[in-house]
């Protein structure tokens, strides 16, 4: 796998940081999950196996996070659900369950929240912060029928949790784009 590296003055590096086997794709590469201010790169293993590459320029520091059973998991959303200056991970299930991985400074799982969310309900935004607290809200739009919906989520900046939720507006049909 290359990594690819832009300097101020617009020059590339490409950087070989080695073998990334077939069975691992990368999810997520435009968030920092243990809060030093680079990217870091999220990876799943077809088996389940989840890890993070903790960049810095072109050396990386590779930390295995929990493994996921149901291959019907993907990278929803990041933001930052705590408010501790780190990225943190939404996970969502064909199911509805989403799993929220709140990171810590050395890139682990710090903790982790569990909702269940209907099926029809689709995240659109889980980065703004939209009451002001310092943590990141979460933006759904239901799907589906003649009541499509918009809802927000307000998380809790000191446990991740969801501390508040309320529709916003009335009715929207599909026509109208979220941007």
């Amino acid at each position: 796998m290359f990594v690819w590296l832009l300097n101020a003055s617009g020059g590339v590096n490409g950087v070989n940081t080695g073998n990334l086997g077939a069975d691992w794709q990368i999810l997520d590469g435009s968030a920092d999950h243990n809060g030093d201010g680079t990217s870091d790169l999220v990876m799943r293993q077809t088996n389940g196996d989840v890890s993070v590459w903790l960049m810095d320029g072109s050396n990386h520091v590779e930390k295995a996070l929990p493994h996921l059973d149901n291959a019907g998991s993907l990278v929803s959303a990041r933001g930052d659900y705590n408010a501790d200056g780190i990225s943190d991970v939404m996970w969502r299930h064909t199911d509805g369950t989403v799993l929220e991985w709140l990171m810590d400074s050395v890139g682990d799982v710090g903790a982790s929240n569990q909702f269940s969310v209907d099926t029809t309900w689709s995240i659109v935004d889980a980065v703004g912060d939209r009451d002001a607290n310092g943590s990141s809200d979460v933006l759904w739009r239901s799907s589906g029928g003649t009541d499509e919906r918009v809802f927000l989520w307000h998380m809790d900046p000191t446990s991740g949790s969801l501390a508040s939720g309320h529709y916003v507006g009335g009715a929207v049909t599909s026509d109208w784009q979220i941007a």
